[in-house]
């Protein structure tokens, strides 16, 4: 890929996007970006921006913003959406004014732009387009799901069958990355693309531009525009700089370069020093006018993110971000106790990223130092705190939902512990336990005698050390089933079922339907009550049916034995006792026995001359 090129992503979020879709857009922009992770960045490689657009565009990352892909890559993630409306138009003559008017692309370095959109702009595009083709700048387009693939064809530059991309939804769009990416390494790696209407360019009569990039810690980059006339190669000279800012003697340094270099990666350097760099152009018969910057290297990178990342009775686990740059490996200090005082060091390969730090004290508070180890010499430290666990109790126990035969036992977790240890003993001396794990906070005792009291403990475990214990007493049910059910004012479609309460029940589920030679005539039927209820009103039953009703008791989770009694609802009943009271010319008085539950009568008559009247 070519040494300069100016790259701008114009992306649209609008509310067609959405959020959640934005996401994907940033991270398909993250993508492109890191296949670029071996090129130079910042003013003298390949600049990167970021427009986003809605009803107004905006800059997120400007092409000056960052000077390294990392800096870059972590701004692309940092995007923001705001929603809007899809004007690519506008956003069009936006860069338009912010990159060809205002002079922001550089006039020797490939100009690219790449427009992501997923519809169609709601203002004119083609005449905009236009003006950045005119100024040199190379379009792609990149539409997704609803884009106006013909408007997508306006905007790109020739031939359009290698600058439009499409996908059908943002799902596939990541698929498009590495299709992108290659076509831009091309398009970057060309000569820039000519401006028409381009003015003549300023004579120059030595390298210029001259500027320091990619510093770190032994090396950093020159790049310069090249000088004009018949140039036959460069020198390039440097001297490191003492504190007031002179030449240290001695120390000079020269590099040789061809006429066609116009940047120089200097390796081999002191870190944190400050050096003065001269550039000549060499002609055949003279050196040119010099041209000099000043330029400094960056401290030894010491690690990141060290942190404690695990606690123990007696250790600590730390882990690391390891730096980039040749390493050797690391030492680790740890204070020694105040006994025999001073530290404790550890020396790592340069492989590692964690280590566990044994031999501890409990409940110790520690100050853990790290330096990364290059061959110049050792970082600067970096330190974290910690402190290892104290041999700590269970805080709470709990047991409930007892029953004739099972206790639940509930705990609250102690912090780094590796298990737990339940013990429960009877009255009569018989002793039960059970090994647990880390997860665990609580567990159903079972196989136990009714009506029996029961002391139960449990202690933590870290390794192969015991925590303190605590205690707990609880007993169990001396029967879980209840003795009494009854039904009682039966009607045609209702009855009331009763019965005793069980002591520590948590519920009762009752259950009701017809016997099998009545089936048809209604479904089975069941519900869950509390544990204060205890009785209950079954209705809209069906008439003179026999119905099985069945009651069981709920301890918790656990169901107890359940008692069944069978009972039948009152057939339908009939007039008796039906007789004329009294009659006049134009009525008749009925009179009737009255029906139990009947809640209407119906009445019919007729003359004796059979004519039908109600």
């Amino acid at each position: 890929m070519a040494e300069r090129a100016d790259m701008v992503f114009l992306a649209d979020e609008s509310w067609s996007v959405g959020e959640s879709n934005f996401q994907q857009v940033k991270d398909f922009i993250y993508n492109v970006i890191r296949t670029f992770e071996n090129v130079m960045f910042g003013k003298t490689g390949l600049r990167v921006s970021v427009v986003l657009y809605g009803d107004k565009p905006r800059i997120s990352i400007d092409l000056t913003d960052y000077i390294t892909i990392e800096e870059v890559l972590v701004a692309v993630r940092d995007l923001s959406f705001q929603g809007g409306n899809a004007r690519t138009g506008h956003a069009l003559s936006f860069l338009v004014d912010t990159l060809i008017t205002a002079g922001a692309l550089r006039g020797d370095a490939a100009k690219v732009v790449i427009l992501i959109t997923e519809g169609k702009s709601s203002n004119s595009v083609e005449e905009l387009a236009a003006l950045l083709k005119d100024a040199g700048v190379t379009v792609f387009t990149v539409g997704i799901k609803n884009a106006d693939r013909n408007e997508l064809r306006k905007i790109a530059s020739d031939p359009v069958e290698e600058h439009v991309l499409y996908a059908e939804d943002f799902q596939q769009l990541g698929s498009l990355s590495r299709k992108l990416s290659r076509r831009l390494c091309i398009t970057a790696s060309e000569p820039p693309q000519p401006v028409k209407q381009r003015e003549n360019v300023e004579k120059i009569t030595k390298p210029r531009d001259l500027t320091v990039s990619e510093q770190n810690y032994n090396s950093l980059r020159l790049t310069w525009t090249p000088a004009n006339g018949k140039v036959t190669g460069y020198q390039v000279l440097f001297d490191s700089l003492s504190a007031p800012g002179q030449d240290v003697p001695m120390d000079q340094r020269q590099i040789v370069l061809d006429a066609s270099e116009s940047t120089v990666f200097v390796t081999d350097l002191k870190p944190n020093t400050k050096y003065f760099f001269t550039v000549l152009a060499v002609y055949a018969d003279v050196l040119g006018e010099p041209a000099t910057v000043k330029g400094k290297t960056t401290s030894i990178p010491p690690v990141t993110n060290f942190r404690v990342i695990e606690e123990g009775l007696s250790s600590l686990k730390v882990a690391w971000t390891p730096p980039l740059g040749k390493l050797e490996g690391y030492k680790i200090y740890i204070p020694k106790s105040k006994k025999t005082g001073g530290t404790s060091e550890k020396i790592l390969g340069s492989g590692f990223s964690s280590h566990l730090l044994e031999n501890l004290q409990e409940d110790k508070d520690y100050t853990i130092s790290i330096y990364a180890v290059y061959p110049e010499g050792p970082s600067q430290p970096v330190s974290t705190m910690g402190r290892t666990l104290k041999l700590l109790p269970v805080k709470h126990i709990w047991l409930q939902n007892e029953t004739t035969n099972t206790i639940q036992a509930r705990w609250t977790q102690v912090r780094g512990a590796s298990g737990y240890r339940l013990t429960w003993v009877s009255s009569e001396g018989s002793v039960q336990n059970v090994n647990l794990g880390e997860t665990y906070s609580y567990y159903m005792i079972q196989g136990l005698q009714p009506g029996a009291e029961y002391t139960v403990t449990v202690n933590p475990i870290f390794g192969a050390t015991e925590g303190p214990i605590i205690m707990a007493k609880a007993t169990t049910l001396s029967s879980s089933a209840v003795q009494i059910l009854k039904a009682t004012d039966i009607t045609t479609n209702s009855a009331l079922v009763f019965w005793n309460s069980v002591p520590g029940a948590a519920g009762y589920r009752v259950t009701w339907g017809p016997t099998p030679e009545f089936f048809g005539r209604d479904r089975p039927r069941q519900l869950a009550l509390n544990g204060s209820t205890t009785a209950f009103h079954l209705q809209n039953l069906a008439h003179d049916t026999e119905y099985v009703i069945s009651l069981y008791v709920l301890f918790g989770a656990v169901e107890g034995p359940g008692i069944t009694i069978t009972a039948r609802t009152s057939p339908l009943g009939y007039v008796s006792d039906f007789k004329v009271a009294s009659y006049t010319s134009a009525s008749i008085s009925l009179s009737w026995s009255s029906v139990p539950g009947a809640t209407k009568y119906k009445i019919t008559w007729k003359p004796d001359d059979k004519e039908e009247g109600k």
